[in-house]
């Protein structure tokens, strides 16, 4: 397997398959693409709405929305040439957890739900789903995302055992997986499906009636009442949940 390339390139980083270069993975959805070769992209859920992110999907109760947003996404992705995208967290949602938006929540079922909702989005769009695994991930979440899917190729950066890993600065895989998809969806509604995530995800925490609070992108600790809400778009929709005028639209998913 080659291992001396380039590291990064002017575009993307190098990936080799079976020890041939075959393309590039990108971070960025700003990046030149090149059409003759493979393109993946690392998902980052901010570049499509600053506040857009894995737990706001996972306090959802509606996974149509799940995967309505995921083929939106894919729609724009096949139109800048992306063959196949990276994405996913299959570890538990904890109190202890760094970066907590960066987790669905703490239950290992409706991860696998929403992840599995994630990949048949992308593959309406064309776009090729790739799992993104890691050493802390949940084997209940694993396990229920197999069973749902059947089969599905993996990316870790610090477990070589999965279809595509990262060691040395290259993307390596040592399978000749087929990591494109020959159709393409018609239209995207992206912001649309934006918003429909942040309208559901508005979630009531907490009972005591004294005080309620309002709390921006983060899980609440105590038992005060409070009222979460992902966007600032949807902050006078939070507001009338506090106020009692209407009722929360997400689910505290999160075992604390």
């Amino acid at each position: 397997m080659i291992l001396s390339a380039t590291a990064v390139t002017a575009v993307g980083t190098d990936f080799f398959c079976c020890s041939a270069r075959v393309g590039c993975i990108y971070d960025s959805i700003n990046e030149q693409v090149p059409t003759q070769e493979l393109s993946g992209y690392i998902l980052d859920l901010s570049e499509f709405d600053q506040d857009l992110c894995y737990l706001s999907i996972g306090a959802m109760r509606n996974f149509e929305v799940t995967q309505k947003l995921a083929r939106d996404i894919g729609v724009i992705l096949k139109r800048k040439g992306f063959d196949f995208v990276i994405f996913g967290n299959l570890r538990l949602l904890t109190k202890d957890s760094e970066n907590k938006t960066d987790f669905f929540n703490s239950s290992y079922s409706l991860i696998a739900e929403h992840t599995y909702r994630m990949i048949r989005g992308f593959e309406a769009a064309g776009i090729f789903p790739v799992i993104s695994v890691s050493r802390g991930d949940d084997k209940n979440a694993y396990k229920s995302l197999i069973q749902k899917s059947g089969s599905m190729i993996t990316f870790s950066y610090d477990d070589d055992s999965a279809d595509i890993f990262f060691k040395e600065n290259v993307f390596l895989s040592d399978k000749q997986n087929i990591l494109s998809l020959a159709w393409e969806y018609p239209t995207e509604t992206l912001s649309q499906n934006i918003m429909e995530v942040f309208k559901a995800s508005i979630v009531l925490s907490g009972y005591r009636k004294d005080l309620p609070i309002l709390i921006y992108r983060q899980p609440s600790y105590n038992d005060d009442k409070s009222v979460i809400y992902f966007s600032q778009k949807v902050k006078d929709l939070a507001e009338q949940a506090v106020q009692g005028k209407t009722s929360p639209s997400g689910n505290k998913f999160w075992n604390w």
